[in-house]
Protein backbone atom coordinates (compact mmCIF):
# COMPACT_ATOMS: atom_id res chain seq x y z
CA UNK A 1 0.00 0.00 0.00
CA UNK A 2 1.82 3.12 -1.24
CA UNK A 3 -0.54 5.65 0.30
CA UNK A 4 0.95 5.65 3.85
CA UNK A 5 4.42 6.04 2.33
CA UNK A 6 3.31 8.98 0.18
CA UNK A 7 1.65 10.60 3.21
CA UNK A 8 4.80 10.25 5.30
CA UNK A 9 7.02 11.59 2.50
CA UNK A 10 5.02 14.79 1.95
CA UNK A 11 4.61 15.37 5.70
CA UNK A 12 8.31 14.94 6.42
CA UNK A 13 9.48 16.92 3.40
CA UNK A 14 7.21 19.86 4.26
CA UNK A 15 8.52 19.90 7.83
CA UNK A 16 12.24 19.33 7.21
CA UNK A 17 12.63 21.49 4.12
CA UNK A 18 10.41 24.28 5.43
CA UNK A 19 8.42 24.48 2.23
CA UNK A 20 4.79 25.50 2.14
CA UNK A 21 3.33 22.64 0.06
CA UNK A 22 4.59 19.22 -1.00
CA UNK A 23 2.74 17.08 -3.56
CA UNK A 24 3.11 13.56 -4.87
CA UNK A 25 1.38 13.15 -8.23
CA UNK A 26 0.89 9.95 -10.23
CA UNK A 27 1.05 9.88 -14.06
CA UNK A 28 -0.97 7.59 -16.28
CA UNK A 29 0.78 8.65 -19.49
CA UNK A 30 -1.66 11.39 -20.49
CA UNK A 31 -2.79 12.98 -17.22
CA UNK A 32 -1.51 13.80 -13.75
CA UNK A 33 -3.44 13.20 -10.50
CA UNK A 34 -2.48 14.09 -6.89
CA UNK A 35 -1.86 11.20 -4.51
CA UNK A 36 -0.75 13.07 -1.36
CA UNK A 37 -0.45 16.70 -0.21
CA UNK A 38 0.94 18.29 2.95
CA UNK A 39 1.87 21.63 4.43
CA UNK A 40 4.06 22.22 7.49
CA UNK A 41 0.90 21.82 9.58
CA UNK A 42 0.30 18.27 8.28
CA UNK A 43 -1.63 16.37 5.62
CA UNK A 44 -4.28 18.15 3.59
CA UNK A 45 -7.50 16.37 2.66
CA UNK A 46 -8.23 18.44 -0.44
CA UNK A 47 -5.63 17.23 -2.93
CA UNK A 48 -6.71 19.49 -5.79
CA UNK A 49 -7.88 18.65 -9.33
CA UNK A 50 -7.33 15.20 -10.81
CA UNK A 51 -6.45 14.12 -14.35
CA UNK A 52 -4.67 17.34 -15.24
CA UNK A 53 -3.42 17.17 -18.86
CA UNK A 54 0.31 16.67 -19.26
CA UNK A 55 0.91 19.62 -21.56
CA UNK A 56 4.21 21.54 -21.28
CA UNK A 57 2.52 24.66 -22.67
CA UNK A 58 0.08 24.75 -19.75
CA UNK A 59 2.20 24.20 -16.64
CA UNK A 60 5.67 23.61 -15.28
CA UNK A 61 5.00 20.13 -13.82
CA UNK A 62 4.28 18.88 -17.34
CA UNK A 63 7.67 20.21 -18.49
CA UNK A 64 9.47 18.14 -15.85
CA UNK A 65 7.46 15.05 -16.82
CA UNK A 66 8.06 15.41 -20.56
CA UNK A 67 11.74 16.31 -20.19
CA UNK A 68 12.18 13.59 -17.53
CA UNK A 69 14.52 15.70 -15.46
CA UNK A 70 14.43 17.90 -12.40
CA UNK A 71 13.07 21.41 -12.86
CA UNK A 72 14.12 24.03 -10.29
CA UNK A 73 12.43 27.44 -10.34
CA UNK A 74 14.14 29.44 -7.56
CA UNK A 75 12.34 32.73 -8.14
CA UNK A 76 9.05 32.86 -10.05
CA UNK A 77 9.11 36.65 -10.16
CA UNK A 78 12.04 36.49 -12.57
CA UNK A 79 10.58 34.11 -15.16
CA UNK A 80 7.94 34.31 -17.86
CA UNK A 81 5.21 31.79 -17.05
CA UNK A 82 1.89 30.56 -18.48
CA UNK A 83 -1.32 32.11 -17.22
CA UNK A 84 -2.17 28.97 -15.28
CA UNK A 85 1.07 29.20 -13.31
CA UNK A 86 0.58 32.92 -12.67
CA UNK A 87 -2.84 32.13 -11.24
CA UNK A 88 -1.24 29.63 -8.85
CA UNK A 89 1.38 32.19 -7.82
CA UNK A 90 -1.29 34.83 -7.19
CA UNK A 91 -3.64 32.43 -5.38
CA UNK A 92 -1.10 30.76 -3.08
CA UNK A 93 1.71 33.31 -3.08
CA UNK A 94 4.15 30.78 -4.54
CA UNK A 95 7.58 32.14 -5.43
CA UNK A 96 9.77 29.03 -5.71
CA UNK A 97 9.26 25.44 -6.81
CA UNK A 98 11.12 22.19 -7.29
CA UNK A 99 9.76 19.43 -9.58
CA UNK A 100 11.31 15.95 -9.37
CA UNK A 101 9.99 13.35 -11.85
CA UNK A 102 9.65 9.76 -10.64
CA UNK A 103 11.30 7.66 -13.35
CA UNK A 104 11.09 3.92 -13.87
CA UNK A 105 12.95 2.50 -16.86
CA UNK A 106 12.93 5.90 -18.59
CA UNK A 107 9.17 6.26 -18.04
CA UNK A 108 7.80 9.02 -15.85
CA UNK A 109 5.26 7.47 -13.47
CA UNK A 110 4.91 10.37 -11.06
CA UNK A 111 6.13 13.68 -9.76
CA UNK A 112 7.31 15.04 -6.41
CA UNK A 113 6.60 18.77 -6.19
CA UNK A 114 7.83 21.14 -3.48
CA UNK A 115 6.78 24.82 -3.46
CA UNK A 116 7.49 27.77 -1.19
CA UNK A 117 6.15 31.27 -0.69
CA UNK A 118 9.66 32.59 -0.38
CA UNK A 119 12.13 32.70 -3.25
CA UNK A 120 15.39 30.74 -3.25
CA UNK A 121 14.48 28.30 -0.47
CA UNK A 122 15.95 25.25 -2.24
CA UNK A 123 19.73 25.16 -2.02
CA UNK A 124 22.01 22.22 -2.88
CA UNK A 125 21.39 20.53 0.49
CA UNK A 126 17.60 20.91 0.21
CA UNK A 127 17.61 19.57 -3.35
CA UNK A 128 19.68 16.53 -2.27
CA UNK A 129 17.22 15.87 0.57
CA UNK A 130 14.28 16.23 -1.82
CA UNK A 131 15.91 13.74 -4.19
CA UNK A 132 16.12 11.21 -1.36
CA UNK A 133 12.38 11.66 -0.75
CA UNK A 134 11.80 11.13 -4.49
CA UNK A 135 13.83 7.91 -4.34
CA UNK A 136 11.77 6.70 -1.37
CA UNK A 137 8.56 7.34 -3.32
CA UNK A 138 9.95 5.34 -6.24
CA UNK A 139 10.91 2.46 -3.92
CA UNK A 140 7.39 2.43 -2.49
CA UNK A 141 5.81 2.37 -5.96
CA UNK A 142 8.16 -0.36 -7.16
CA UNK A 143 7.59 -2.47 -4.05
CA UNK A 144 3.83 -2.16 -4.50
CA UNK A 145 4.11 -3.06 -8.18
CA UNK A 146 6.25 -6.12 -7.52
CA UNK A 147 4.01 -7.21 -4.66
CA UNK A 148 0.86 -6.83 -6.75
CA UNK A 149 2.43 -8.65 -9.71
CA UNK A 150 3.52 -11.49 -7.40
CA UNK A 151 0.08 -11.64 -5.82
CA UNK A 152 -1.56 -11.59 -9.25
CA UNK A 153 0.73 -14.33 -10.58
CA UNK A 154 0.07 -16.44 -7.48
CA UNK A 155 -3.69 -15.97 -7.87
CA UNK A 156 -3.48 -17.04 -11.52
CA UNK A 157 -1.33 -20.07 -10.70
CA UNK A 158 -3.71 -21.05 -7.91
CA UNK A 159 -6.69 -20.69 -10.22
CA UNK A 160 -4.99 -22.81 -12.89
CA UNK A 161 -4.13 -25.43 -10.30
CA UNK A 162 -7.73 -25.49 -9.05
CA UNK A 163 -9.09 -26.05 -12.55
CA UNK A 164 -6.57 -28.81 -13.26
CA UNK A 165 -7.50 -30.37 -9.91
CA UNK A 166 -11.17 -30.41 -10.91
CA UNK A 167 -10.26 -31.96 -14.27
CA UNK A 168 -8.30 -34.76 -12.58
CA UNK A 169 -10.97 -35.38 -9.92
CA UNK A 170 -13.90 -35.34 -12.37
CA UNK A 171 -12.85 -37.56 -15.29
CA UNK A 172 -15.55 -37.52 -17.92
CA UNK A 173 -17.71 -34.96 -16.06
CA UNK A 174 -17.40 -31.59 -17.77
CA UNK A 175 -19.94 -29.59 -15.75
CA UNK A 176 -17.75 -29.03 -12.64
CA UNK A 177 -14.75 -28.23 -14.86
CA UNK A 178 -16.62 -25.55 -16.81
CA UNK A 179 -18.02 -24.12 -13.57
CA UNK A 180 -14.53 -23.90 -12.06
CA UNK A 181 -13.14 -22.26 -15.21
CA UNK A 182 -15.78 -19.52 -15.27
CA UNK A 183 -15.65 -19.03 -11.51
CA UNK A 184 -11.90 -18.41 -11.59
CA UNK A 185 -11.93 -16.40 -14.83
CA UNK A 186 -14.60 -13.96 -13.66
CA UNK A 187 -13.10 -13.61 -10.18
CA UNK A 188 -9.52 -12.89 -11.25
CA UNK A 189 -10.57 -10.65 -14.14
CA UNK A 190 -13.07 -8.72 -11.95
CA UNK A 191 -15.93 -9.60 -14.30
CA UNK A 192 -19.60 -9.78 -13.34
CA UNK A 193 -20.64 -12.67 -15.55
CA UNK A 194 -19.10 -15.38 -17.71
CA UNK A 195 -20.42 -17.83 -20.28
CA UNK A 196 -18.84 -20.83 -21.95
CA UNK A 197 -20.32 -21.77 -25.32
CA UNK A 198 -19.66 -24.99 -27.20
CA UNK A 199 -20.24 -25.51 -30.89
CA UNK A 200 -23.49 -27.20 -31.88
CA UNK A 201 -23.47 -27.45 -35.65
CA UNK A 202 -23.33 -23.84 -36.84
CA UNK A 203 -24.79 -22.57 -33.57
CA UNK A 204 -23.33 -22.07 -30.08
CA UNK A 205 -24.84 -23.78 -27.04
CA UNK A 206 -24.45 -22.48 -23.48
CA UNK A 207 -22.42 -25.18 -21.71
CA UNK A 208 -21.93 -23.21 -18.47
CA UNK A 209 -22.38 -19.75 -17.02
CA UNK A 210 -21.28 -18.05 -13.82
CA UNK A 211 -22.51 -14.97 -12.02
CA UNK A 212 -25.72 -13.00 -12.17
CA UNK A 213 -26.65 -9.76 -13.92
CA UNK A 214 -30.42 -9.47 -13.76
CA UNK A 215 -33.10 -12.13 -13.25
CA UNK A 216 -34.41 -11.62 -16.78
CA UNK A 217 -30.90 -11.93 -18.24
CA UNK A 218 -30.03 -15.03 -16.21
CA UNK A 219 -33.26 -16.71 -17.29
CA UNK A 220 -32.47 -16.18 -20.97
CA UNK A 221 -29.00 -17.72 -20.73
CA UNK A 222 -29.62 -20.97 -18.92
CA UNK A 223 -27.36 -23.93 -19.64
CA UNK A 224 -28.57 -25.55 -22.85
CA UNK A 225 -29.66 -22.29 -24.48
CA UNK A 226 -28.71 -22.26 -28.18
CA UNK A 227 -27.42 -19.08 -29.81
CA UNK A 228 -28.19 -19.16 -33.52
CA UNK A 229 -25.52 -17.95 -35.99
CA UNK A 230 -25.30 -14.15 -36.20
CA UNK A 231 -22.22 -12.49 -37.70
CA UNK A 232 -23.02 -9.22 -35.89
CA UNK A 233 -22.46 -10.85 -32.52
CA UNK A 234 -19.02 -10.85 -30.94
CA UNK A 235 -19.16 -14.53 -29.94
CA UNK A 236 -19.54 -15.64 -33.57
CA UNK A 237 -16.93 -13.13 -34.76
CA UNK A 238 -14.46 -14.62 -32.25
CA UNK A 239 -15.47 -18.13 -33.29
CA UNK A 240 -14.82 -17.35 -36.95
CA UNK A 241 -11.62 -15.33 -36.46
CA UNK A 242 -10.05 -17.71 -33.89
CA UNK A 243 -8.89 -14.56 -32.05
CA UNK A 244 -9.89 -12.82 -28.79
CA UNK A 245 -12.06 -9.73 -29.28
CA UNK A 246 -12.83 -6.94 -26.84
CA UNK A 247 -15.70 -4.45 -26.99
CA UNK A 248 -14.94 -1.58 -24.61
CA UNK A 249 -18.48 -0.20 -24.56
CA UNK A 250 -21.22 -2.40 -26.00
CA UNK A 251 -23.69 0.50 -25.90
CA UNK A 252 -21.58 2.16 -28.63
CA UNK A 253 -20.88 -1.00 -30.66
CA UNK A 254 -22.22 -1.34 -34.24
CA UNK A 255 -24.39 -4.33 -33.26
CA UNK A 256 -26.18 -2.29 -30.58
CA UNK A 257 -26.49 0.84 -32.71
CA UNK A 258 -28.01 -1.34 -35.46
CA UNK A 259 -30.49 -2.58 -32.81
CA UNK A 260 -29.45 -6.20 -33.06
CA UNK A 261 -31.88 -7.95 -30.65
CA UNK A 262 -29.16 -9.87 -28.78
CA UNK A 263 -26.96 -6.79 -28.43
CA UNK A 264 -29.90 -4.68 -27.27
CA UNK A 265 -30.81 -7.38 -24.77
CA UNK A 266 -27.24 -7.49 -23.46
CA UNK A 267 -27.10 -3.72 -22.92
CA UNK A 268 -30.63 -2.97 -21.79
CA UNK A 269 -31.49 -6.15 -19.86
CA UNK A 270 -28.08 -7.39 -18.75
CA UNK A 271 -26.54 -3.93 -18.29
CA UNK A 272 -23.36 -5.10 -20.05
CA UNK A 273 -20.75 -2.58 -21.13
CA UNK A 274 -17.29 -4.11 -21.55
CA UNK A 275 -17.05 -7.65 -22.86
CA UNK A 276 -14.20 -9.93 -23.87
CA UNK A 277 -14.56 -13.11 -25.91
CA UNK A 278 -11.85 -15.77 -26.26
CA UNK A 279 -12.03 -18.76 -28.64
CA UNK A 280 -11.78 -22.33 -27.39
CA UNK A 281 -9.44 -23.96 -29.93
CA UNK A 282 -8.58 -27.61 -30.52
CA UNK A 283 -5.96 -28.29 -33.21
CA UNK A 284 -6.60 -24.81 -34.68
CA UNK A 285 -10.32 -25.56 -34.91
CA UNK A 286 -12.79 -23.48 -32.91
CA UNK A 287 -15.02 -25.65 -30.73
CA UNK A 288 -16.35 -22.96 -28.43
CA UNK A 289 -16.08 -19.46 -26.98
CA UNK A 290 -15.58 -18.06 -23.47
CA UNK A 291 -17.19 -14.67 -22.83
CA UNK A 292 -16.73 -12.48 -19.75
CA UNK A 293 -18.61 -9.25 -19.05
CA UNK A 294 -18.38 -6.08 -16.99
CA UNK A 295 -21.26 -3.75 -16.25
CA UNK A 296 -18.93 -0.74 -16.29
CA UNK A 297 -16.68 0.53 -19.08
CA UNK A 298 -13.35 -0.93 -18.02
CA UNK A 299 -10.86 -2.51 -20.39
CA UNK A 300 -9.58 -6.04 -19.73
CA UNK A 301 -5.77 -6.15 -19.59
CA UNK A 302 -3.50 -8.27 -21.78
CA UNK A 303 -2.66 -10.42 -18.73
CA UNK A 304 -6.34 -11.07 -18.10
CA UNK A 305 -6.88 -12.00 -21.74
CA UNK A 306 -3.95 -14.43 -21.56
CA UNK A 307 -5.43 -15.95 -18.41
CA UNK A 308 -8.82 -16.56 -20.05
CA UNK A 309 -7.03 -18.06 -23.08
CA UNK A 310 -5.24 -20.40 -20.68
CA UNK A 311 -8.58 -21.42 -19.18
CA UNK A 312 -9.89 -22.05 -22.71
CA UNK A 313 -6.97 -24.45 -23.26
CA UNK A 314 -7.87 -26.22 -20.02
CA UNK A 315 -11.45 -26.58 -21.24
CA UNK A 316 -10.07 -28.35 -24.32
CA UNK A 317 -8.05 -30.67 -22.07
CA UNK A 318 -11.18 -31.54 -20.10
CA UNK A 319 -13.25 -32.11 -23.26
CA UNK A 320 -10.55 -34.33 -24.77
CA UNK A 321 -10.18 -36.28 -21.52
CA UNK A 322 -13.94 -36.83 -21.42
CA UNK A 323 -13.95 -38.01 -25.04
CA UNK A 324 -11.08 -40.44 -24.52
CA UNK A 325 -12.63 -41.78 -21.32
CA UNK A 326 -15.99 -42.21 -23.05
CA UNK A 327 -14.34 -44.07 -25.93
CA UNK A 328 -12.43 -46.25 -23.46
CA UNK A 329 -15.58 -47.08 -21.53
CA UNK A 330 -17.47 -47.79 -24.74
CA UNK A 331 -14.70 -50.05 -26.01
CA UNK A 332 -14.50 -51.87 -22.69
CA UNK A 333 -18.26 -52.29 -22.58
CA UNK A 334 -18.32 -53.69 -26.12
CA UNK A 335 -15.53 -56.13 -25.34
CA UNK A 336 -17.32 -57.25 -22.18
CA UNK A 337 -20.57 -57.70 -24.08
CA UNK A 338 -18.83 -59.74 -26.77
CA UNK A 339 -17.20 -61.94 -24.14
CA UNK A 340 -20.54 -62.49 -22.40
CA UNK A 341 -22.26 -63.48 -25.65
CA UNK A 342 -19.42 -65.87 -26.51
CA UNK A 343 -19.77 -67.37 -23.05
CA UNK A 344 -23.50 -67.96 -23.65
CA UNK A 345 -22.74 -69.53 -27.02
CA UNK A 346 -20.23 -71.91 -25.49
CA UNK A 347 -22.56 -72.80 -22.61
CA UNK A 348 -25.62 -73.36 -24.85
CA UNK A 349 -24.55 -75.56 -27.75
CA UNK A 350 -27.46 -76.16 -30.07
CA UNK A 351 -29.79 -73.77 -28.20
CA UNK A 352 -30.10 -70.44 -30.03
CA UNK A 353 -32.73 -68.79 -27.84
CA UNK A 354 -30.40 -67.77 -24.92
CA UNK A 355 -27.77 -66.64 -27.44
CA UNK A 356 -30.24 -64.39 -29.26
CA UNK A 357 -31.56 -63.02 -25.98
CA UNK A 358 -28.04 -62.23 -24.75
CA UNK A 359 -27.17 -60.54 -28.06
CA UNK A 360 -30.28 -58.35 -27.92
CA UNK A 361 -29.82 -57.39 -24.29
CA UNK A 362 -26.28 -56.14 -24.84
CA UNK A 363 -27.01 -54.55 -28.23
CA UNK A 364 -29.97 -52.57 -26.87
CA UNK A 365 -28.05 -51.40 -23.79
CA UNK A 366 -24.81 -50.43 -25.53
CA UNK A 367 -26.60 -48.63 -28.36
CA UNK A 368 -28.95 -46.79 -26.01
CA UNK A 369 -31.98 -48.23 -27.78
CA UNK A 370 -35.51 -48.70 -26.43
CA UNK A 371 -35.93 -52.29 -27.54
CA UNK A 372 -34.66 -54.77 -30.10
CA UNK A 373 -35.80 -57.79 -32.13
CA UNK A 374 -34.09 -60.62 -33.99
CA UNK A 375 -35.77 -62.10 -37.06
CA UNK A 376 -34.91 -65.20 -39.07
CA UNK A 377 -35.55 -65.44 -42.78
CA UNK A 378 -37.28 -68.69 -43.59
CA UNK A 379 -39.67 -69.69 -46.39
CA UNK A 380 -39.30 -66.26 -48.02
CA UNK A 381 -40.53 -64.44 -44.95
CA UNK A 382 -39.24 -63.10 -41.64
CA UNK A 383 -40.00 -64.74 -38.30
CA UNK A 384 -39.49 -63.03 -34.91
CA UNK A 385 -37.28 -65.37 -32.86
CA UNK A 386 -36.17 -63.08 -29.99
CA UNK A 387 -37.24 -59.77 -28.45
CA UNK A 388 -35.84 -57.53 -25.71
CA UNK A 389 -38.02 -54.89 -24.06
CA UNK A 390 -40.27 -54.94 -27.13
CA UNK A 391 -43.79 -53.65 -26.36
CA UNK A 392 -45.95 -56.77 -25.73
CA UNK A 393 -48.54 -55.93 -28.37
CA UNK A 394 -45.87 -55.45 -31.03
CA UNK A 395 -44.01 -58.63 -30.08
CA UNK A 396 -47.25 -60.63 -30.07
CA UNK A 397 -48.21 -59.31 -33.49
CA UNK A 398 -44.81 -60.15 -34.94
CA UNK A 399 -44.94 -63.67 -33.51
CA UNK A 400 -48.31 -64.37 -35.02
CA UNK A 401 -47.86 -62.73 -38.41
CA UNK A 402 -44.52 -63.66 -39.93
CA UNK A 403 -43.80 -61.70 -43.11
CA UNK A 404 -41.62 -59.10 -44.75
CA UNK A 405 -42.75 -56.15 -42.55
CA UNK A 406 -42.40 -53.68 -45.38
CA UNK A 407 -39.08 -51.94 -44.63
CA UNK A 408 -36.82 -55.00 -44.08
CA UNK A 409 -36.42 -56.38 -47.66
CA UNK A 410 -33.80 -53.77 -48.53
CA UNK A 411 -31.53 -55.09 -45.74
CA UNK A 412 -31.41 -58.66 -46.93
CA UNK A 413 -31.46 -57.82 -50.64
CA UNK A 414 -28.50 -55.43 -50.34
CA UNK A 415 -26.87 -57.44 -47.55
CA UNK A 416 -25.94 -54.29 -45.62
CA UNK A 417 -27.02 -52.42 -42.51
CA UNK A 418 -29.87 -50.00 -42.96
CA UNK A 419 -30.82 -47.02 -40.83
CA UNK A 420 -34.04 -44.99 -40.68
CA UNK A 421 -33.94 -41.62 -38.94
Amino acid sequence: DVQPVFNRIVETAARLLRCDLVFVHICDGATLSPAALASPQGLLADLGPTHLPIDPDLNFPARAIVDKKMLHLPDWSRIDMPEHERNIRDMFGVNSALYLPLLREDECIGLLTLVGKRANIFGAAEIAQAESFRDQALIAIENARLFNETKEALAQQTATSEVLGVISSSPGDLAPVFTSILDNATRICQAKFGTLFLRQGEALRVAAHHGSLTKAWDEQWRVGTVLQPDTELQAFQTFAAHQPIQVLDLSKAPSYLARNPKAVNSVEVGGIRTMRTVPVLKDDEAIGVITIFRTEVSEFTDKQIALVSNFAAQAVIAIENARLLSELRESLEQQTATAEVLKVISSSPGDLKPVFEAMLEYAVRICGAKFGNIYRFEDKSLHLVAAHNTPPALAEGRHNTPGTFGYFPRCWRQKEACRWR
